[in-house]
């Protein structure tokens, strides 16, 4: 819908109501996200064609798309985030997520784990 159809009186339709909805929703849990993620590992997936999948916990922060975790010694990038067959761009506290992880094993990640993502470029990974 563009400037003009609004001068012109057409209304939005229900979907595009949604999806502004949804836009100012994803807009401002990015704005009160943090600098970094704790999530505790309940289990963990490889799924072919995606990678190394994580599933666990949310308990501190708001785990946002590119975020970084030192596993070991290697550095893990989050891919995508997933939330109940939902693609998600942030993750916030008590939230029940899977992570697709790049650069990363199966057998690095295991359950009971407590893995700390942080934005790249906050200095601490690199």
């Amino acid at each position: 819908m563009g400037l003009l159809d609004n001068f012109m009186g057409k209304k939005k339709t229900a979907q595009e109501q949604l999806d502004e909805k949804l836009k100012a929703e994803t807009d401002s849990r990015l704005s009160k996200e943090s600098d970094y993620a704790v999530v505790e590992i309940q289990d963990v997936y490889n799924i072919k064609g995606v990678g190394v999948v994580p599933v666990g916990r949310i308990i501190e922060g708001a785990l946002v798309l590119g975020f970084k975790a030192k596993v070991g010694n290697k550095i893990a990038t989050v891919k995508s985030i997933e939330a109940h067959h939902e693609q998600l761009r942030v993750a916030s506290v008590n939230e029940n997520v899977g992570i697709a992880l790049g650069g990363v094993e199966k057998n690095d990640v295991q359950r009971g784990m407590k893995l700390r993502f942080e934005r790249v470029g906050s200095g601490v990974i690199e």
